[in-house]
C-alpha cells in the first residue's frame, strides 16, 4: 500500500503501513468493472485455497472493499443501433472493425467462457465469503443503456441495483450540475431522490 509517486524509502511505506486508509472503494465502468470483479473474485479464489489447505490466511483488505459498478459489461457487449455504436466509438466507424481484433471484444460476447467464468466464480466465492462487502457491488445502469446487456449476478443484491433515468452508457457515470447519481452511487448515499 504505497504511491508510487512518493520516493522509496522505508519511512515512506512505514507510515503508509500505519495509516490505512478508513475505506476501500472501487469503481469501475464497462469493462473496468469486469476487470475490477475479475480481481476480487481472484484474490477470494486465492484466500480460498489457502484456507483449504490450512495454511496461515492473511485476509485481504480488497474482499472488504466498497465495489461500484456503473454500466458493468459483466453480462456482455452488445450495441444496439447505429446511434450506439456511434456513441461508444465516436472516433470513427473504422475503430470498430479495427477493435474486434483485441482480445477484450471477443471476451464480451454474451454467453462467452470468460464471462461464464466469471460469473460462476463470483456466485461461488460470494457464498464462500458470505460477510465480503466485495461481493454486495452497488451497480448503476442508464435506463437507455445501448452498449452492454444489462443484469446482475445472482449473488448481486437486487436493492443496490440501481437505474439513473434519462442516461446511456457514456452518462451515466458522468456527473453534471444536474446529475449527482453517480456520486450519490459510490458514497453510498440514499438514492431514493433519484427515483431508483
Amino acid at each position: 500500500d504505497f504511491d508510487w509517486r512518493l520516493p522509496d524509502d522505508s519511512d515512506t511505506v512505514y507510515l503508509r503501513e500505519h495509516h490505512p486508509y478508513s475505506r476501500l472503494i472501487l469503481v469501475g465502468h464497462s469493462l473496468g468493472a469486469v476487470v475490477i470483479r475479475r480481481f476480487i473474485a481472484d484474490e477470494a479464489i486465492s484466500q480460498d485455497s489457502a484456507r483449504k489447505s490450512g495454511r496461515h490466511v492473511v485476509p485481504s483488505r480488497f474482499l472488504d472493499a466498497e465495489l461500484t459498478l456503473m454500466a458493468p459489461a459483466q453480462i456482455g457487449f452488445q450495441l444496439t443501433g447505429l446511434k450506439a455504436l456511434l456513441r461508444a466509438f465516436p472516433f470513427s466507424f473504422s475503430l470498430v472493425r479495427c477493435a474486434a481484433v483485441f482480445r477484450a471484444f471477443p471476451d464480451l460476447i454474451p454467453g462467452c467462457f470468460t464471462l461464464e467464468q466469471l460469473q460462476r466464480e463470483t456466485v461461488e466465492m460470494a457464498a464462500s465469503f458470505p460477510t465480503s462487502t466485495a461481493f454486495r457491488p452497488r451497480v448503476l445502469w442508464g435506463d437507455e443503456e445501448d452498449v452492454v446487456l444489462v443484469g446482475r449476478f445472482d449473488s448481486d443484491p437486487p436493492e443496490a441495483v440501481h437505474q439513473a433515468p434519462g442516461q446511456n452508457h457514456v452518462t451515466v457515470c458522468k456527473l453534471t450540475k444536474d446529475y449527482q447519481l453517480p456520486c450519490d452511487v459510490v458514497i453510498r448515499e440514499k438514492v431514493v431522490a433519484y427515483g431508483t
